[in-house]
């Protein structure tokens, strides 16, 4: 074998570095293939395509899913930004005609007021001719608008069931404990979750994402909640708990923005820290145009300066920063 032959058997395709970083970042293939909208066996052949040339092990198989080996991390690390660049790249030599059109985004209520002050503006900067149409709904029916072609996009709070979508997480954010302010709640004194066995709780019904935490939470800890009312709306969860009727689980965003106004105390959770995810949903069914991907683009780098407002505290992931990082200008 010359030394141009054994260089090429060493060249590893920027297809299968995007797929190998998608597995780091969600730790399973098979979640992987469903945001690459890729098969399963062709992103465990790619991955196993890297590592003969890389000649290492990147991951831990398990039962669990994929872990990343040491030598796995520090090959992540080396070219997440080089592909972030080489994207950004290629966006602003192909982003040479303005995009325009109508994207239909179907968010939950507690988003609804961030996703449509942030968007407008970036809309309106970025994209006069494009169009962002922003709805509320219940998450079984912004799923149902989602099958039927009625939304382009939709938020979801995970975890969700699997679904026949592009699902890509976007960011976790905080759930705190809320209470009427004589409660005594302090946002620096975290309360442990196993006292929710002795506190009467305030929850949404299956399957609204935070009552999904905490049953996953509960069962983790071996405790069983004091579950003393249901109720889907998370205005009169705050309203009742403000009363001192019982105790509800928020966002913590949602509740520095209310606490002043409604007397209420908070406190977050420890031994779990309590978390709910946020995941963009679009279908799977069919590509993406210019502005559904402008949208999406514009929606990542959204959440990124999310991440600045202290009330919020989001933990944004990987995949979000790479797609907002590729669209910037």
């Amino acid at each position: 074998m010359t030394a141009d032959e054994g260089s090429q058997s060493k060249m590893i395709d920027i297809k299968h570095l995007r797929i190998f970083l998608c597995v780091a970042e969600v730790k399973s293939l098979s979640r992987a293939a469903d945001l690459m909208r890729r098969s399963q066996p062709s992103l465990s052949q790619a991955v196993r395509e890297i590592e003969a040339s890389l000649q290492t092990t990147l991951f831990h198989r398990t039962g669990r899913g994929m872990e990343l080996t040491a030598e796995g991390e520090a090959f992540a690390r080396a070219i997440a930004e080089p592909l972030s660049a080489l994207d950004r790249a290629i966006y602003r030599a192909s982003n040479n005609t303005e995009v325009s059109g109508r994207v239909t985004i179907a968010v939950p209520p507690s988003l609804g007021p961030w996703a449509t002050k942030t968007l407008s503006a970036t809309t309106a900067r970025q994209h006069s001719a494009l169009l962002i149409r922003i709805i509320e709904g219940h998450p079984l029916h912004m799923i149902e608008w989602l099958q039927k072609g009625e939304v382009d996009l939709a938020l979801l709070y995970g975890p969700v069931q699997k679904l026949h979508f592009k699902l890509t997480p976007l960011f976790s954010e905080p759930l705190v404990l809320i209470a009427k302010r004589s409660a005594g709640l302090d946002p620096a004194k975290p309360i442990e979750f196993r006292e929710l066995s002795r506190l009467p709780l305030i929850l949404p019904s299956r399957p609204y994402g935070i009552r999904t935490v905490v049953d996953l939470a509960a069962e983790q800890s071996g405790i069983r909640i004091a579950l003393f009312l249901e109720s889907d709306s998370g205005s009169s969860m705050r309203s009742i708990a403000s009363e001192g009727l019982g105790y509800a689980i928020q966002p913590q965003s949602v509740t520095i923005a209310n606490a002043e106004q409604m007397q209420l105390s908070w406190a977050p959770f420890t031994n779990p820290v309590l978390e709910r995810e946020v995941i963009l949903a679009e279908p799977s069914d069919r590509a993406p145009g210019r502005a559904v991907e402008a949208a999406t683009s514009m929606l990542a780098a959204a959440v990124c300066e999310l991440e600045k407002d202290p009330a919020w505290a989001i933990s944004v992931t990987p995949v979000c920063r790479r797609l907002s990082a590729s669209r910037k200008n």
